[in-house]
């Protein structure tokens, strides 16, 4: 912490004027090293580092993320009227599909957040919404924000709520999808493990 400028002894030959750009350019780098803190999450660097680094993630194992969005599809189609089954069941799996990769990219201040070809979302992480258009063409508002180890992106549209939890690991990331929405009898919610590239 800097200490007040009548408490700090005065150097020998040094003028008030050079006192005093002397802690300005403290004040500087006290500055600056708060900012590079908060956006420490975002440089590639040790685990111990807060959030998910940024970079490229590919699917570990697409096929057995297919089979869990599946069951997770049928979970809560197996509770709708047997009439309308079968079509919701092909709804869901065409509005949810499997995100073969993830970019995660630092934009002045922001951060800039690409799953699959659905989302190609840019915010602050700090919870601030942005207005967006996705891969399917539907508008809806966005927020992101960082929360201990975790990444996570909530998209809103007219009628469902997706939320985004990117989890950082050692090898990559955890990934977790899960739909809301009122024309559900339960949300559907599946997992998959991303491995980050060099």
């Amino acid at each position: 912490m800097l200490a007040p400028m009548a408490d700090r002894p005065h150097r020998q030959n040094e003028s008030p004027r050079d006192e005093h750009s002397r802690a300005l350019s403290h004040r500087t780098a006290l500055a600056m090293a708060a900012t590079l803190g908060a956006a420490a999450f975002l440089i590639p660097g040790p685990l111990g580092a807060q959030g998910p680094q940024a970079g490229r993630y590919v699917i570990v194992d697409a096929e057995a993320a297919t089979r869990a969005r599946d069951a997770a599809i049928d979970r809560v189609v197996a509770q709708m009227s047997f009439l309308v089954r079968g079509i919701a069941r092909r709804r869901l799996r065409a509005g949810t599909p499997i995100h073969r990769h993830i970019r995660i990219d630092p934009v002045a201040g922001e951060l800039r957040v690409r799953i699959g070809e659905a989302y190609d979302f840019r915010a602050p992480p700090d919870g601030t919404p942005r207005r967006f258009t996705d891969g399917f063409g539907n508008e809806l508002q966005g927020r992101m924000s960082l929360e201990e180890d975790r990444l996570l992106l909530v998209f809103r549209g007219e009628d469902a709520v997706v939320r985004h939890t990117l989890r950082r690991t050692e090898a990559g990331l955890r990934f977790r999808l899960r739909i809301h929405s009122s024309r559900l009898p339960a949300d559907v919610s599946y997992r998959a493990r991303y491995r980050r590239l060099p």
